[in-house]
């Protein structure tokens, strides 16, 4: 971090002994300054976070810095299965959309110093700002430092409207399917499954979703991890789109010896199909409930789960009467209502496979190390 008048070297002077910590990070739709640590030293974070919002530069050494280290991830991850398969994964489902894809050498190569400083410097002069602060801070407190160091900022849009037609991906009709080679030496392969699921904003098609990762989780072990045993770890997984439309995920996926890889593929497939024509048990959704319900208790408790929630509140349209509801909304579901949600979702024109296969394969191969999909 540096400005044109703080060199990053003094910059982390003047931040040494502060117990606070401020760092930058870019989401699908959105560039945050996450300020984090003692609410004793929240004003110094904040003071940091207004130089860089007001007069904040990317310095030469940083930027090759960075250059350096995306390229050799790059090169390392080319090798990797699991990397290739969620990069096809991306491609397959945004319909070959840039902003989906993963960076290349060539990307990172194309950058500059200067088009990135023109870049950030529009965003900090002209986007709109949400503020979230979750934390061991008073609101007493915390609204006259916001107040001074955000509220102080040249004024802006309060909605970035300019984003709202740049929600749509040209996904085409499914099945969608692709098959990647990737060349390592070792023999392994990545295998996902799935279907494109529920927005966010849809809570009580996300809430049925849940209950279905969690039921499928555990028929997904016992099939394929204990009785097929072509996996070491597979589990279901649901996320709901809030960025771009119609975009949400339902799936699993695991490493696999490159012989298994349609075997797991078509056998993910064949379950969900079961459970979209009869749907869970009254006993799997009995304890999908108490999981789904026990895993709330804990996250409610944690600073993140707020903090992810209220830091795009106004952006991604987030209800929060509809969040602090949340527990006593799972406890109704019925088997029906589960079976019916998935089934409207679990649809050809949705449905998605990905395999990513090393051209190393032999016939002695063993399956990979654990894993499980997690984007």
């Amino acid at each position: 971090a540096a400005t044109s008048h703080i060199p990053s070297s003094a910059m982390r002077d003047l931040m040494t002994g502060k117990n606070i910590e401020v760092r930058g990070s870019s989401g699908l739709d959105a560039l945050s300054i996450d300020i984090s640590g003692s609410p004793l030293d929240v004003e110094v974070g904040l003071q940091k976070a207004h130089a860089l919002l007001t007069d904040g530069i990317i310095e030469e050494p940083a930027f090759k810095n960075w250059k350096q280290e995306s390229i050799q991830r790059i090169e390392m991850l080319a090798k990797a299965p699991r990397f290739k398969a969620m990069e096809a994964l991306e491609d397959l489902l945004s319909g070959g959309d840039p902003r989906r894809a993963f960076m290349t050498r060539e990307n990172v190569e194309a950058q500059s110093v200067a088009s990135a400083q023109e870049w950030f410097n529009r965003l900090r002069e002209k986007a709109p700002i949400e503020v979230a602060v979750v934390g061991d801070l008073p609101l007493a407190k915390a609204m006259p430092l916001v107040e001074r160091y955000i509220g102080s900022l040249p004024a802006r849009p309060r909605t970035p409207d300019n984003l709202m037609k740049l929600r749509k991906l040209a996904r085409t009709t499914g099945p969608l399917s692709k098959r990647v080679e990737v060349d390592t030496v070792t023999p392994q392969a990545m295998a996902i499954a799935g279907f494109v699921g529920t927005e966010g904003r849809n809570v009580q098609d996300s809430r049925a979703m849940e209950l279905a990762s969690e039921i499928m989780t555990s028929r997904l072990v016992k099939r394929i991890r204990e009785e097929l045993a072509i996996v070491y770890s597979i589990s279901g997984r649901t996320t709901p789109s809030w960025v771009y439309e119609d975009s949400g995920r339902f799936g699993a996926g695991a490493p696999c010896d490159p012989q298994n890889a349609e075997k797991v593929v078509e056998e993910i497939h064949r379950m969900f199909q079961e459970f979209a024509e009869k749907g869970p048990t009254d006993e799997e959704l009995e304890n999908a409930k108490k999981q789904v319900l026990n895993n709330l208790d804990t996250s409610m408790r944690e600073p993140s789960f707020w903090l992810e929630i209220l830091a795009h509140h106004d952006l991604h349209g987030r209800d929060l009467k509809e969040v602090k509801r949340e527990k006593d909304a799972y406890p109704p579901f019925t088997v029906e209502q589960v079976k019916s949600v998935f089934r409207k979702y679990y649809t050809p024109e949705r449905k998605f496979s990905v395999t990513a296969v090393t051209t190393k394969a032999t016939a002695d191969s063993k399956p990979a190390a654990a894993g499980s999909l997690t984007n």
